[in-house]
């Protein structure tokens, strides 16, 4: 009597599952958004080699189109007044690679990798 009762009870939440939804949200709204911790709270998956013999992992793509700190490591700069983004020129596979136009972009071998940043980010 119990299992019937038990399979009647799923059966009937099934059911009414298709008119209505049942999802239960726990928890509540931090007010924190992905881009305000970039660099502390939050990385990204950006394709990356570690070969020995190499200080650093090596970028295989193109990071031009995202906030460098999403990384998640930052090389050594012996020039500090050099742009984040240039400063992993030397770990980027892409620079290794010939293409016309000298624009990697325009024929994508590596990974491509992009960050749509809310506009209230940009600053």
């Amino acid at each position: 009597l119990f299992a019937a009762g038990l399979f009647g009870h799923r059966v009937t939440t099934f059911l009414l599952s298709l008119w209505k939804g049942i999802y239960e949200p726990s928890g509540f709204d931090q007010q924190k958004d992905f881009t305000d911790g970039i660099g502390v709270d939050s990385f990204a998956y950006v394709p990356q080699l570690k070969e020995p013999g190499f200080t650093f992992p090596l970028l295989a793509c193109d990071i031009s189109k995202i906030n460098s700190d999403l990384i998640g490591w930052k090389p050594l700069l012996s020039d500090k007044k050099i742009e984040s983004h240039r400063s992993y020129e030397s770990c980027n596979l892409i620079f290794d690679v010939p293409f016309e136009n000298d624009s990697p972009v325009d024929r994508p071998v590596f990974s491509i990798v992009r960050q749509w940043a809310p506009r209230w980010s940009n600053k």
